[in-house]
């Protein structure tokens, strides 16, 4: 746990209204940051996907290519509640986000099931709302025939639907 989240945790949850009981409480509120954090942080991408491909008339074609966005940071690319030991988080399939791709394809997700009983955050490129799918969920949503590209490219790039 950061500095800053147990400061955050030490003034903000005694005013907050929230009774926190023990560990397991606090853990419960940590839980809670950092699925808002990574929840914003794919927002974030959305938002910089959007802006790069009004600019250039496509899709940014990596992560690489947002980090020139000025709400991607390298930071960004990692999930509060994920592996610190790893530099990124996230999946990004930029056929996705071209135009003409079929409407309900996923463009953004973890590569780690790593919230709420292993579940993990996508956004398909038809709906602005971040989902928080399980391993069940989220294994459906790669066996759609929309996702077949981008559940190739997830699974060769190491990411797993099993939820871990």
């Amino acid at each position: 746990m950061t500095a800053a989240l147990v400061l955050v945790l030490l003034v903000a949850v005694p005013y907050s209204g929230v009774i926190v009981s023990g560990i397991g409480g606090i853990r419960a509120v940590v839980n809670a940051a950092e699925a808002a954090a990574c929840k914003t942080r794919i927002g974030e991408f959305m938002t910089s996907i959007s802006r790069y491909r009004r600019r250039n008339n496509m899709p940014p074609p990596d992560f690489e290519a947002l980090l020139e966005e000025p709400t991607v940071t390298v930071k960004s690319l990692q999930c509060p509640a994920g592996d610190p030991e790893r530099a990124c988080h996230y999946f990004y399939f930029p056929s996705s986000a071209a135009v003409g791709a079929p409407a309900g394809a996923l463009v953004v997700c973890e590569l780690d099931a790593n919230h709420a009983g292993h579940g993990r955050y996508v956004l398909c490129n038809d709906k602005p709302d971040i989902r928080l799918l399980g391993p069940e969920e989220f294994a459906a949503e790669l066996a759609k025939p929309e996702n077949a590209a981008f559940a190739a490219a997830f699974r060769a790039a190491g990411g797993r639907a099993d939820g871990r």
